[in-house]
């Protein structure tokens, strides 16, 4: 639960501070650049605490030759991510804001429908129930 709620902060925090930033071009990509940096950053200092403690930093056999297969991948999810906070910051500054922030608060439940259709992964009734339920909140606020 703890966790949780701090990611609902973090992800709270980083939508208002886009929206607040990005008033210009410039502030928009300062702050995509901004974030992406800090990004890297955190998950840099992890790894390497991670490491530190002994824990290797990638499973066993896993050599360059799958990294550097697996770069295009990782390459389009970091440019999507780029993209859908851009978009959200474009939204925020030429539409209603609330209306923006709702829309990207469904950000969690496009990531559990992608691993239902791609991955195949299984759906817990009570993901899905909340699924279905952020989306018929979010069809009802459409509305009016």
């Amino acid at each position: 639960m703890v966790l949780t709620l701090v990611a609902a902060f973090g992800f709270g925090a980083v939508m208002a501070l886009i929206a607040e930033a990005s008033t210009t071009v410039t502030g928009l990509f300062l702050a995509l650049f901004v974030q992406r940096v800090t990004n890297v950053t955190v998950g840099g200092a992890a790894l390497w605490a991670q490491t530190r403690r002994g824990v290797p930093a990638l499973p066993e056999g896993t050599g360059p030759r799958i990294l550097w297969g697996l770069l295009p991948a990782l390459a389009f999810v970091g440019l999507a991510d780029v993209a859908a906070n851009g978009t959200y910051s474009v939204a925020a500054q030429n539409g209603p804001v609330t209306m923006a922030a709702v829309v990207s608060s469904l950000y969690p439940v496009i990531t559990a429908l992608a691993a239902f259709a791609v991955l195949k992964e299984r759906l817990r009734t009570v993901q899905a129930a909340g699924a279905g339920l952020a989306l018929a909140g979010t069809v009802l606020l459409a509305a009016g």
